[in-house]
């Protein structure tokens, strides 16, 4: 119960024209349309869902208990102290609060879309994460012998994945290999598929 629209007798979290707005305000600053909700556990599924799209993850998830803390802080203001802050206000306080992260990494590449939405939320320290690239050297099994190397991925994590392998002799010839899609996995599912596939193939 956030308790600070004056002219509403709904003082949910999300039915107050200040709740809303402060929701609005939030989720269009990452091009995401705020459809409202009048209940906890759907707003957290749709939420999650969201985050899986983003590419500033982390502070979406931070949001989902900054914009309530917020609400409640004003709340209080309002009940206690007798004075509040309009919504547009109130947003830029949060702003404030989440451009405290200095820096913040993406996994992704960064489109334009992107800076603009962390221009919108105060974030100036904005860079792709780097991926550091390492040598790794390959040793050819005995002779004799057939050496198994084996991969499985999900992107998502359940969602789409896929398996595949090599087979080389001693000689580091390859003698075989397999790719396979998988469907819907996890990570954990897709790297024991790969294993299980890479026998089968090696028998």
């Amino acid at each position: 119960m956030c308790g600070i629209d004056e002219e509403s007798k709904n003082h949910s979290l999300f039915e107050c024209s200040f709740a809303a707005h402060l929701w609005q305000n939030f989720c269009g600053c990452f091009g995401v349309n705020w459809p409202g909700f009048d209940g906890i556990d759907r707003l957290m599924a749709w939420w999650k869902d969201q985050a899986s799209k983003l590419s500033f993850k982390s502070v979406w998830l931070k949001g989902f208990v900054l914009v309530p803390y917020f609400l409640w802080l004003e709340r209080n203001r309002r009940k206690f102290d007798g004075v509040g802050a309009f919504a547009d206000q109130f947003f830029d306080l949060l702003r404030k609060d989440i451009s405290s992260q200095s820096l913040v990494h993406s996994g992704s590449l960064l489109s334009v879309m992107d800076l603009l939405n962390a221009r919108s939320l105060g974030i100036l320290g904005v860079r792709h994460r780097h991926h550091e690239n390492f040598e790794i050297y390959g040793c050819p099994p005995q002779s004799g012998w057939v050496k198994l190397n084996t991969n499985g991925c999900s992107i998502g994590n359940p969602r789409k994945s896929g398996a595949r392998g090599v087979l080389r002799n001693e000689k580091a010839k390859v003698v075989g290999n397999f790719r396979n899609f998988l469907g819907t996995r996890t990570n954990l599912q897709a790297e024991f598929l790969a294993i299980m596939i890479s026998l089968e193939v090696a028998q």
